[in-house]
């Protein structure tokens, strides 16, 4: 029953769909252009026991590939079988657990909580800096042909999706940024400091330094790479300057915020705990 269930999966109408309290999320890393890295896919509220599940996700950018998936350390259990298909023509990649057929009665995943898989990505040295998100790939469950996230129970009659996904986000920095842990002033470079205090709740200070007068604009993002404030966007002197944001108004999670000036482009992160 469940190896039929999983054969009609990309196709079972919306109505076939239970939810249950599971949250998937994919986290979310700073890297510099040419590395190679990777990012946990994990579970969370789990209340399931999991006989197999599909995930697809979407990173879609020509500058970042998948080189593997590893499913060391995850929830995967010795009963069951995970695999991952790849396809970075269309930037994606699907995890998948299994159940073992040769073993009876079936393994479930029962943990309320851990590492589905880790994706190993390379990002190419000419990658601009910006936000890069990975997502479900969803087709809408609202349709009548549905494809996204999907877990199988013992009974492999039912399918659940999550109550909720987090997506992740490759934040590429440019390769003047300063290091989170060593920031410098130099009045010749542009200089981006790390907000204060951070984690923030609600509001932090940024603080920046521009070697030249000119146009300044500084946003933040969120995870998803959309613009939730522009803070400045004008004309500013040489020196030092500080701005404060209020994110009072914002969810608790990761955010980044971005200088950008004639003398280049820097970025960080912040995070907002309520």
């Amino acid at each position: 029953m469940i190896l039929a269930v999983f054969v009609a999966l990309p196709s079972l109408s919306v109505a076939q769909f239970s939810v249950f309290p599971g949250k998937v999320a994919v986290d979310s890393v700073v890297v510099m252009p040419g590395s190679h890295f990777g990012v946990a896919v994990r579970l969370s509220n789990n209340t399931l026991g999991i006989a197999g599940l599909q995930l697809p996700l979407r990173f879609s950018s020509p500058y970042l590939s998948v080189d593997s998936v590893s499913f060391a350390g995850s929830l995967k259990t010795s009963g069951m079988v995970a695999t991952a298909t790849i396809d970075n023509l269309s930037d994606t990649v699907s995890l998948f657990y299994y159940p073992d057929c040769n073993r009876f009665p079936i393994v479930t995943a029962d943990t309320p909580i851990g590492v589905l898989a880790t994706v190993y990505f390379s990002l190419a040295a000419t990658a601009p800096s910006g936000p890069i998100a990975i997502t479900e790939i969803d087709h809408g469950y609202g349709s009548t042909i549905w494809s996204g996230i999907g877990f199988v129970d013992a009974q492999g009659n039912r399918i659940y999706r999550p109550q909720g996904f987090v997506p992740g986000v490759v934040m590429v920095l440019a390769p003047t940024a300063i290091d989170d842990e060593a920031i410098q002033t130099l009045p010749s470079r542009l200089a981006l400091a790390q907000n204060y205090p951070n984690p923030f709740n609600p509001t932090t200070m940024i603080e920046f330094t521009l070697p030249l007068a000119g146009h300044t604009r500084l946003e933040v993002f969120n995870v998803l790479g959309q613009r939730v404030v522009t803070l400045i966007d004008r004309a500013l002197g040489v020196g030092a300057h500080q701005v404060q944001w209020d994110g009072a108004d914002q969810p608790s999670g990761i955010y980044f915020y971005r200088l950008t000036h004639s003398e280049g482009a820097q970025t960080r992160k912040m995070i907002l705990v309520k």
